[in-house]
Order: structure tokens, then sequence, then C-alpha cells
């Protein structure tokens, strides 16, 4: 399974960026509230669920370092698929944290339930 995504080719953001994001705590946990599966043995995921997530579309440092840090995993992996990444995962993480201006009570409430 998986999924696949067509950017416009006047599109703002890259790959890389959306990859992160799509993987990051925040558009997970923001993801199981709006479609709660809990109990799916084979959840789908489908288009007109992701439309309704907050995809932050901004030119920035920020969305630069998330690609770079996300190239990066992806390099790693080619090397050996072994290699452990959850360092970058979590800054990459930190950085969608500050890109959408999120408080540290909020960050404390997605830590925590993805903790579980």
């Amino acid at each position: 399974s998986g999924l696949i995504v067509q950017l416009p080719l006047d599109s703002k953001i890259s790959y890389h960026y959306l990859l992160g994001l799509l993987n990051s705590k925040l558009i997970d946990f923001l993801y199981h509230d709006l479609v709660p599966e809990e109990n799916r043995i084979f959840p789908e995921v489908k288009p007109v669920q992701l439309f309704k997530l907050p995809i932050c579309i901004q030119e920035s440092k920020i969305q630069l370092e998330i690609e770079k840090k996300v190239l990066k995993i992806i390099e790693m992996k080619e090397k050996n698929i072994g290699n452990d990444s959850s360092e970058i995962e979590t800054q990459i993480d930190e950085l969608i944290y500050q890109l959408y201006g999120l408080t540290q009570d909020e960050i404390s409430i997605i830590e925590k339930e993805k903790k579980q």
C-alpha cells in the first residue's frame, strides 16, 4: 500500500517537505482526530480526508530545513534501511510545531497522545 501525490508544476511545496509533513506527529495526530479508524485492520486513507488536513504552504527557512532533514533520512535509509532516523524525525517534528505556531501545552498534548 502507499500514497500517490501529484503536485502542480508551480507548487510552492516540494515532495520532500510534504513527506516530512505527512509523516509528522502533528499531522498524524490531526488525521486520527479527523478520521477515527482505531480498530480497523486495513484503514483507508482517502483523498477527501487528506484535503481536510491543514497543510502549511509558505516559503520559509523552516520549510527548507524540513526538506533537508527529510533528504538526510532518505540518504540514511538508502545506505542501510536499518539506520535509526528517530533523532532527525524528532527534529522535523519540532520544526513543524514551530511552523504551525503551536504552544508548549499543545505540543505536550500531541506528544502524550503519540506515546500511547
